[in-house]
C-alpha cells in the first residue's frame, strides 16, 4: 500500500513502563498526529509481549476530533477481555479467533464501526453478519 499509494508510514514509541498512565499513552499520540496529513491511527491491544492494554476508548475520542481513522490488531484480545467493541469508538477491530478462543486457524472477528460518514450516509443494520472462508 505505501508504495502503490505513495502513503507514508511512521513508526513511533509510547510510554511503556509499569507506570505509565494512559494519559500519558494518549499524549505521546497526540504529539505525532500531524493535523491535515494523519489519516488512520493502527495499534495493538493488548500489546505484544508485555500485554499492556491501550486505552483505546481515549485514542479512538482523540483520532475523531482529528477526522482520524483508528484500527486496532486485537489478535489477544479475544477470549481475554468482554469485547464490548460498540462502547470503545474505534472504527476497525480485528480479534483471532484461534489464539485464546482456541478455534480453528483462519476464524475471527472483523468489527466496524457503524459510524456514519459522507461514504457510509447509510448505516448497516445493527448486526451484519458475514461469512467468508474457504469451506
Amino acid at each position: 500500500m505505501v508504495g502503490r499509494w505513495g502513503l507514508t508510514t511512521r513508526k513511533f514509541g509510547i510510554p511503556m513502563t509499569h507506570d505509565a498512565t494512559a494519559a500519558e499513552v494518549v499524549a505521546s499520540i497526540e504529539r505525532q498526529i500531524k493535523p491535515g496529513r494523519t489519516r488512520v491511527i493502527y495499534f495493538s491491544c493488548p500489546l505484544q509481549p508485555n500485554g499492556q492494554l491501550m486505552p483505546a476508548q481515549r485514542i479512538a475520542k482523540l483520532a475523531q476530533q482529528y477526522g482520524i481513522t483508528t484500527v486496532v490488531d486485537g489478535a489477544h484480545y479475544g477470549g481475554q477481555f468482554v469485547p464490548e467493541l460498540n462502547n470503545t469508538g474505534i472504527d476497525f477491530f480485528g480479534i483471532a479467533g484461534r489464539k485464546w478462543q482456541c478455534g480453528p486457524s483462519g476464524t475471527g472477528i472483523l468489527y466496524v464501526r457503524n459510524a456514519v460518514r459522507p461514504a457510509n450516509p447509510t448505516p448497516l443494520p445493527r448486526f451484519h453478519l458475514v461469512r467468508s472462508g474457504d469451506l
